[in-house]
């Protein structure tokens, strides 16, 4: 896959959690009539790549960014301060997501990909992250690192993901009941994604997920159903 550059239109998620609980509280009082008008930040999303229009206009285009370690702002360096000692270089490629329910930070190092997750519900850690992960890419398995302590402005869980783009994928869409979210893949990382279908009692979220390409065909089609790691 060719080297991507930063993707257009993204934003810094520079707001207080308060006004992005906010905002969320607003966005989600459609009663199941379709996604939020917003996504975590409160900004609009993009309008749908000409090449996924088959999705319908359910279909929410998240934003992503790509950013060094070197030019990391206070927010993003929060994230990677968790992982202390870890020595992160300088031109480490940071990719940060934002959708409707979640806002994500993926990075690599060696053979460890590293995260934080953030919702509009209560953070945990700084940054204002909710929770954090760390997995391998060399195993034959990839373990997507399921999240589910994460909530939304109504307290309830979030199952947050990696999953890994097949070969040839730029677009990885989570069909959530009313809605699909709509994920860029970068920098050849797992794609941090979110989803309201968990299951507390067993621990285990639920994602259903489609894979397409630049033109839109799609790859795949697989439900992940992944429980929290022991």
């Amino acid at each position: 896959m060719d080297r991507m550059r930063p993707l257009e239109g993204a934003e810094r998620m520079a707001r207080p959690l308060l006004a992005i609980a906010l905002v969320a509280l607003a966005a989600c009082g459609g009663g199941g009539r379709g996604p939020p008008e917003r996504l975590l930040d409160g900004s609009r999303p993009q309008a749908l790549p000409a090449a996924l229009r088959s999705l319908g206009g359910h279909a929410v285009v998240t934003k992503a960014r790509i950013v060094s370690v070197r030019d990391a702002d206070p927010r993003l360096r929060a994230c990677i301060r968790r992982f202390a000692p870890l020595r992160v270089p300088a031109r480490t490629a940071v990719v940060e997501r934002t959708g409707l329910l979640s806002a994500s930070v993926t990075f690599e190092v060696g053979t460890w990909v590293y995260g934080c997750d953030a919702t509009a519900g209560p953070q945990e850690l700084p940054g204002p992250w909710c929770g954090g992960e760390t997995g391998r890419t060399d195993l034959a398995r990839f373990d997507p690192r399921v999240d589910i302590l994460c909530k939304d402005v109504e307290k309830r869980p979030v199952g947050l993901a990696w999953v890994e783009p097949v070969a040839g994928a730029r677009y990885v869409v989570v069909r959530e009941h009313d809605y699909a979210e709509v994920y860029e893949a970068a920098s050849g990382l797992p794609v941090r994604v979110a989803t309201h279908n968990v299951g507390v009692e067993t621990s285990s979220a639920t994602f259903s997920i489609e894979q397409y390409d630049s033109l839109g065909r799609r790859l795949s089609r697989r439900r992940l159903r992944a429980a929290v790691a022991g």
